[in-house]
């Protein structure tokens, strides 16, 4: 399996510490010491998982070169997802990705690496030649954004990476491991509240450090981070990370990635993957050839 091709989507506003202190009893300092945020995007009407998806698929797809009715496999990774019954399906529908079968995946932040190793076994198994594997989050429509404990650590994004059949040289998925513990379920849970507030003037919400990189010593230089602009944007996070880093040349084909998630569930992963780049499955086919 091959990753070529990224995209992302973030909602339109921005709300920093000092804007949230505004609403909620907390400074830019107490929450930049404890979680290195200094801000996070917030959904507002019109802005849901469905649209956000969408975007970062397409965004995805445009990187890849690909057509949507060249997709076989659309996963969404979410803990929010805009239907109860699923909302990969609204997704494929709004891509015109007629040929893709589409499903959603829980397993909060750990869901897109579970999603992206629940792709690559069905490219292996040689039922599916693309896919598309995103990330998306709004936990603010979870939150109470006057519980200052859980309102400052959140964000809402979506992301998505685009995954082919390639032959093993350019193989993008080297390694993995899942795991998880429904017997600690209660330690991370939030509970949903439907409703629309006010969360800044002109603005309505739904009411509602790296520590891997320490313990392998790996330089903080060498770390992908986006925590600081975003808060936790779950599902969203590793992708948009990736996004990120290869649009702006941090990452680059031949590039090897080492990620991990943990998150409600308990469920938790990791996996070592390879930066193919656009093109890459179609070039290894060419040159197998």
């Amino acid at each position: 399996m091959a990753l070529v091709g990224t995209g992302s989507a973030l909602p339109l506003v921005s709300v920093s510490n000092e804007q949230l202190s505004r609403r909620v009893d907390t400074n830019d300092a107490w929450i930049r010491s404890r979680t290195g945020i200094t801000a996070r995007r917030v959904a507002g009407p019109g802005e849901t998982i469905t649209s956000l998806a969408t975007a970062a698929a397409q965004a995805a797809l445009e990187q890849a070169g690909w057509a949507a009715e060249d997709l076989d496999l659309i996963l969404l990774a979410t803990s929010s997802p805009d239907d109860l019954f699923g909302t990969a399906p609204r997704v494929q529908g709004a891509l015109g990705a007629r040929r893709a079968a589409a499903f959603d995946l829980t397993a909060a932040c750990s869901g897109f690496l579970f999603a992206l190793i629940t792709a690559g076994q069905y490219i292996r198994g040689g039922t599916v030649g693309r896919a598309l594997v995103i990330g998306a989050d709004q936990l603010s429509r979870w939150i109470d954004w006057d519980d200052r404990s859980t309102c400052v650590l959140f964000g809402d994004g979506a992301a998505a990476v685009a995954v082919e059949a390639c032959e093993e040289p350019r193989n993008g998925l080297l390694g993995f491991k899942m795991h998880s513990d429904g017997r600690r379920a209660d330690c991370l849970s939030l509970r949903q509240r439907d409703d629309h507030v006010p969360l800044l003037e002109g603005h309505l919400s739904q009411k509602g450090g790296d520590a891997v990189a320490d313990r392998f010593a790996i330089p903080h230089e060498r770390v992908l981070s986006n925590l600081a602009r975003y808060g936790n944007t779950s599902a969203a996070t590793i992708p948009l990370m990736l996004d990120e880093a290869v649009r702006d040349g941090r990452v680059r084909p031949g590039d090897l990635i080492a990620s991990s998630g943990f998150g409600a569930g308990l469920s938790w992963g990791a996996a070592l993957l390879r930066w193919g780049g656009p093109g890459g499955g179609a070039q290894a086919a060419a040159e197998s050839g």
